[in-house]
């Protein structure tokens, strides 16, 4: 499976949550109700309208489980921020981005995978909605993907040269 990538998302890896998150995994849902999320298994992708906005929400929850580990180094939630554009705006070992047609239709969708050295990668053109988690409600049509896809048309209607 595979979680939903929106504008500018937050994909925090469910495991660390679990782990480090005061409350564990219940209290996340509720603290994150109010946004914009979906998980599968392995990965929560929350969406944000802009950086600031992510950035500011990635502290809190850095403030929320920071304490120190053995060796005196602070925990951190295993995060990362992924663009529905241009993909990790960072170097990341723990998924794979990629951008897919969903279904059978010319519709195309970010997605984001858990990698791990025991898991294979599945390098796929298409997802079927069924395969992909996304946020309750969340339909193409109108969505951050679909405004995705146009500005993608337009990089590649662009003339020679710009």
């Amino acid at each position: 499976m595979a979680v939903l990538i929106e504008r500018v998302s937050l994909v925090i890896t469910r495991r660390s949550i679990s782990a480090l998150y005061p409350g564990g995994w219940n209290r996340f849902q509720f603290d994150v109700a109010e946004h914009c999320w979906c998980s599968d298994e392995d990965l929560v992708s929350i969406s944000f309208t802009d950086t600031k906005q992510l950035f500011a929400f990635w502290d809190d929850c850095d403030d929320t489980v920071s304490h120190a580990g053995p060796r005196g180094d602070p925990y951190r939630l295993e995060a990362h921020p992924v663009d529905h554009l241009s993909g990790p705006l960072l170097p990341c070992k723990f998924l794979v981005f990629q951008v897919l047609r969903l279904d059978a239709s010319p519709a195309l969708v970010s997605v984001a995978s858990f990698k791990t050295p025991r898991k294979r990668v599945r390098h796929v053109t298409r997802i079927a909605l069924s395969e992909l988690a996304a946020p309750r409600g969340w339909q193409f049509e109108q969505s951050a993907s679909e405004a995705g896809q146009q500005i993608r048309r337009g990089w590649n209607s662009l003339p020679p040269g710009h």
